[in-house]
């Protein structure tokens, strides 16, 4: 019975990423779009990691 949850749970992990993955690549897909609509040559990003702890403590 252990295996069948550590199997479901593995299933559910895996299509949980696969709907993340479409998701950022339509979101990706959504931003070349826009900045080709508005003439941009180059798109920037930076890292984002711990964004919330920064903002909240100022």
């Amino acid at each position: 019975m252990k295996n069948f949850f550590i199997h479901r749970m593995n299933c559910v992990g895996r299509k949980e990423k696969g709907r993340s993955e479409q998701l950022l690549h339509y979101v990706s897909n959504e931003l070349v779009d826009e900045a080709d609509e508005r003439g941009c040559s180059n798109i920037a990003f930076e890292d984002l990691t711990d964004i919330r702890c920064v903002i909240l403590n100022g």
